[in-house]
C-alpha cells in the first residue's frame, strides 16, 4: 500500500477515531478523475486487493446503502467532508437558534453559509423591498409568483419592527 500512502501523520477524527494514513492515487497525466465513480472504483481496487490478500471473501462492492453513524445530523446527505478537513468538532459547536437582520449582500451570503450548518432555527428579518436589483443576492430562487409582485415588503419584518417600537 506504500504506493498510495500520501501522508502518515496520526490524527483524531471526531472524538475517538484515530487515522494513521492519508491516501492519494491520482491518475497519470491530468491527475484528475473523469467522475466520482471512476475515483471510487480506483480506490476500491487498491484497498480491495490488499484486503483480499488477507481474506479472499472481502468485497467492498456490496450494493447496499450504509446509513450514516451521525443519527443527529440535520442533513439529508451525510457530511463526509467535515471529517476529511478535521472540522467535525467545530461543526458540532454551531447549533441552536440564530437571527440574521438584513439580507442584503452580506446577510444573504451569511444565510447561505449558515443554512449548511447544524443550527436548529434561522430567523431572518429584512424590511427592504425585494426588487430586481437585490433579488439576485437572495439564496435560492424565489417562486415566480413572488417575483411578479414587485415590490414586496416583508410582513414579518413590519410586525417585528412594531413589536420592538412598542417595548
Amino acid at each position: 500500500m506504500t504506493n498510495i500512502i500520501n501522508n502518515s501523520t496520526e490524527t483524531t477524527v471526531g472524538s475517538d477515531i484515530k487515522v494513521r494514513h492519508y491516501l492519494s492515487s491520482k491518475p497519470e497525466g491530468t491527475g484528475l478523475y473523469a467522475n466520482i465513480y471512476e475515483k471510487v472504483v480506483n480506490y476500491e481496487s487498491h484497498l480491495g486487493s490488499a484486503a483480499r490478500s488477507h481474506d479472499k471473501t472481502a468485497n467492498a462492492r456490496t450494493g447496499g446503502i450504509v446509513a450514516s453513524s451521525e443519527d443527529d445530523s440535520p442533513f439529508a446527505i451525510p457530511d463526509s467532508a467535515a471529517a476529511r478537513y478535521g472540522i467535525v468538532l467545530a461543526n458540532r459547536k454551531i447549533n441552536g437558534r440564530i437571527a440574521i437582520i438584513g439580507l442584503g449582500g452580506t446577510g444573504a451570503y451569511l444565510l447561505d453559509l449558515v443554512a449548511k450548518t447544524r443550527v436548529s432555527e434561522i430567523h431572518i428579518y429584512d424590511d427592504d423591498q425585494l426588487l430586481n436589483h437585490n433579488l439576485f443576492r437572495s439564496p435560492g430562487a424565489p417562486e415566480l409568483e413572488l417575483a411578479k409582485e414587485f415590490p414586496v415588503r416583508s410582513r414579518i419584518m413590519r410586525l417585528f419592527i412594531r413589536a420592538c417600537t412598542r417595548a
